[in-house]
């Protein structure tokens, strides 16, 4: 009887200040009332309900409820997991919808989309990684297909200490003998590696596309490249190109919204577009080497699951472990090919027992460095710790750049 007085009480506060509207109705059955005021449960059901997929997954930023506890109501508790678990079935089910209807309608790069979300949300399912390394292929970007499995090897690995599914094993080894069926002229993602190129060496340039908005007016395409066979060829190109362009760089202005190159088309900066470089291993240590593409893809999901920046994943431009700190791109420049307007970039050190990473976000056309996260350790015998608050570390820093009304509530 106190407790019911007490809601009484609250209900009658809540009334005389939201005003004349009536937005709770009801006297024995409370709710809301959708005229004055909705849900985004109930904008998500009703998209679902409508067909309207990209929407209802547009409408889902995470899971249901998530970090709230109520203390000694286990029947709450209760209601609150099934929920959770229900809205989450949903959301899965609809962005593979949208991955299989991409795929009937022969759009490779918006399939890798939705089987990255789908991924991003569900790491650890060896059917959707199977699912996205298909979808990699089939879009010509084999090696960002065998980059996802060592990547989804090692978080098997780190979460149940076991190796991963056999079916994982058996399409990377099929990819990497070329004997998925994808012909040489397949359409290939842009910034794709062209069939037959050997994975991830040092001169092959991949892009990764992750959390793109694929309703955004699209840049023209670039000019088509050569597949320069020859090493020595491909030195003396880039040796005359360098001396013809040299002067034409140096008059460039650092602060340009857009990048030239030539013969291409302007690539304009997106401000909200960021891209995510592996994360530099300075620990001198080659048995931590994995943990720089760990943490890039920990934050890439992460990024990928929000709405707030789209994401590219610059990382399989390179692999950190074939290149010293000497021959390392520059990450402004990976960042400029994609279009990004801005970059993280990561490194991670090592003192004593413990592993610390830090990041930097940073303007593309300026180079200033916009925020900086500060470092995160963690022990070497466990860095995932570390690792995800790294990622949520980025996500309000980007937050504070991109939202200005994060600024008053986020301290960068």
């Amino acid at each position: 009887d106190r407790a019911r007085g007490s809601l009484k009480q609250m209900l009658h506060s809540l009334r005389r200040q939201l005003g004349p509207d009536e937005v709770l109705a009801g006297t024995t059955t409370l709710k809301l009332e959708p005229k004055c005021i909705d849900s985004d449960i109930a904008a998500f059901a009703a998209a679902r309900r409508e067909g309207r997929n990209e929407d209802a997954v547009a409408l889902y930023v995470g899971p249901f409820l998530d970090g709230v506890h109520v203390g000694e109501a286990g029947e709450v508790e209760r209601w609150v997991d099934g929920m959770r678990g229900e809205l989450a079935g949903e959301f899965s089910a609809t962005l593979e919808s949208l991955a299989r209807d991409a795929a009937a309608r022969g759009d490779h790069a918006a399939t890798v989309t939705w089987w990255r979300k789908r991924q991003a949300a569900e790491p650890l399912s060896s059917r959707v990684a199977v699912a996205l390394m298909q979808a990699l292929d089939a879009a010509g970007d084999g090696p960002a297909a065998l980059r996802h499995a060592r990547v989804h090897e090692s978080l098997v690995q780190q979460e149940f200490g076991s190796a991963p599914d056999i079916r994982i094993v058996e399409l990377a080894a099929a990819i990497a003998a070329g004997k998925t069926g994808r012909q040489p002229g397949d359409v290939r993602m842009k910034g794709s590696t062209p069939a037959g190129s050997p994975p991830e060496s040092a001169f092959t340039p991949v892009v990764d596309m992750v959390g793109l908005d694929r309703t955004a007016t699209p840049r023209p395409a670039r000019a088509p490249r050569l597949r320069v066979k020859s090493v020595a060829v491909a030195v003396a190109v880039v040796v005359i190109a360098t001396i013809v362009t040299g002067s034409w760089w140096n008059t460039r202005s650092g602060a340009d919204a857009s990048v030239l190159v030539p013969n291409e088309p302007v690539v304009a900066l997106d401000p909200k577009r960021v891209a995510i470089t592996v994360f530099k291993n300075q620990t001198g240590d080659t048995a931590l080497a994995s943990l720089g593409l760990m943490a890039s893809d920990w934050v890439i999901r992460g990024l990928a699951r929000t709405t707030l920046v789209d994401v590219i994943d610059v990382g399989a431009l390179y692999t950190q472990d074939q290149q010293d700190s000497t021959t390392r791109p520059d990450a402004r420049e990976l960042a400029r090919r994609s279009g990004a307007g801005l970059v993280v970039d990561g490194r991670y050190y090592r003192t004593s027992d413990t592993v610390r990473f830090t990041a930097s976000v940073v303007d593309v056309g300026t180079g200033r460095v916009l925020r900086v996260v500060d470092p995160i350790g963690a022990p070497v015998a466990d860095p995932l710790a570390a690792v995800d608050e790294l990622r949520q570390r980025v996500a309000s820093a980007l937050g504070t750049i991109v939202d200005p009304r994060a600024r008053d509530f986020v301290t960068p």
